[in-house]
Order: structure tokens, then sequence, then C-alpha cells
């Protein structure tokens, strides 16, 4: 799976990674409840845009995607699904403008990404201060289908910092 791929197909790869998390929660016996708003919505298995999404504030928007009590502390969790770089090699890429909103939902509770990788095989999870101190050491670039910034993470870096 590549950034380049259409956003339908990453889509629902990264909806993947909510079933890894899903399963991570009952094998560690993690009670988890769904957060945040999503740009569609789904009634009896048909799904519509939702006409105010994109009017919303970033933070509204960018909540993370569950709350969880893990380590007796109520946490965020926000699913992510890695890629390959052109090198094969598992990477994760994320716009600043998510992790800008993520940010503000960290004064609450701590915001956690799980990151599921290995073709949605492996699992690590990384608080949000740890990705954002790695993404400063990356260079930033560009989509060119839409200018948003973003940065990418070799996922070997994040497996020195995984808390799991």
């Amino acid at each position: 799976m590549s950034y380049k791929d259409e956003y339908s197909n990453r889509k629902s790869y990264g909806n993947e990674s909510e079933e890894v998390f899903k399963k991570f929660c009952r094998d560690e016996k993690i009670d988890y409840t769904s957060f945040g708003v999503e740009p569609y919505l789904e009634v009896n298995d048909i799904t519509y845009k939702h006409p105010e999404y994109y009017g919303m504030d970033n933070r509204l928007k960018k909540q993370p995607d569950y709350i969880i009590k893990w380590k007796e502390e109520f946490k965020f969790i926000e699913c992510k699904a890695s890629g390959v770089d052109e090198n094969m090699e598992y990477v994760l890429r994320l716009k600043e403008q998510d992790i800008n909103g993520y940010s503000y939902w960290n004064i609450f509770n701590p915001v956690i990404i799980f990151i599921s990788y290995n073709f949605n095989k492996s699992y690590i999870l990384i608080s949000l201060h740890t990705i954002i101190a790695e993404m400063k050491k990356v260079e930033q670039k560009k989509y060119k289908n839409n200018n948003q910034k973003y940065r990418t993470i070799y996922i070997n870096e994040l497996l020195k910092h995984n808390i799991k």
C-alpha cells in the first residue's frame, strides 16, 4: 500500500488497522469505545456523505478513533496503517494537519497512535509526543494533489518507542 494508491483503497486499508486494534483490545481484555466524527454516516449498510463535515473546525474533524482505559488511565487511540516506500520498507506518512488536530485532544487524555504494519500482521503503539518528536527529525513534504504537508517516518525507527 502506497500513498500513490487511490484514497478509497487507502481508506479501506486504514479501516483494517481499526480491526487490528479491536483484536488487540479483545486479546488484552481492554474495553474500547468509538470516539470522533467521520465524514460519512452509515445507516442500514448505506453510506452517506456527512454534509457538514468539511465545514467543521479541524479539532472536531481530527478527533481520535477510540477511547480506552489502559494501565489505569483513559487514553485516546488513533489508528493508522503503514505503507511501504519504493524500497519496500514499512513507513508511516502523517499529515501535519492531522497531528495538530490530535494534539488538541492530548490536553484531555494522552493520545496513542496505534500503527498496524506488515500488511496488518503486526502493530505498535506510540505516544503522540514521540510521534511529534520523530516527525521533527524528518523532511517535510507536500502531497501533489492537495498541497497538504506530511512527513514520512520509518517503522523501524518507531519500534524503539513501542509502549506495548
